[in-house]
């Protein structure tokens, strides 16, 4: 509902807010139902104009929290989870050089 709220709005600042208390309390949250708060979260942020090209970083860094754990989840949120990485927004959006780009991969 919070979510929701915070999209209807275009408040990116609450959307963030919301990311990062959900993944500071996800040890009160089963593996599925903490992917899916998550994967809300990055739906908001990537489907709603924020007029704020962050919103792209921040919904491909709560996707990748996620994924990162390596949780058991069901298949279809990972599918829809792994959709918020198949571009990179900061190379995208020109806010890393072509140089700054490539050390990025190598990390």
């Amino acid at each position: 509902l919070r979510i929701k709220a915070a999209r209807d709005s275009h408040n990116m600042n609450e959307l963030e807010k919301l990311g990062n208390e959900i993944e500071e309390t996800r040890g009160n949250l089963d593996s599925g139902s903490y992917a899916a708060l998550m994967l809300e979260v990055s739906n908001a942020l990537s489907s709603t104009n924020l007029n704020n090209d962050q919103q792209y970083v921040l919904a491909q860094k709560y996707a990748s929290l996620v994924l990162s754990k390596q949780l058991p989840i069901p298949a279809d949120l990972e599918a829809k989870l792994v959709l918020h990485l198949q571009e990179d927004i900061e190379y995208t959006k020109a806010q890393l050089t072509p140089e700054q780009w490539a050390e990025k991969r190598r990390n």
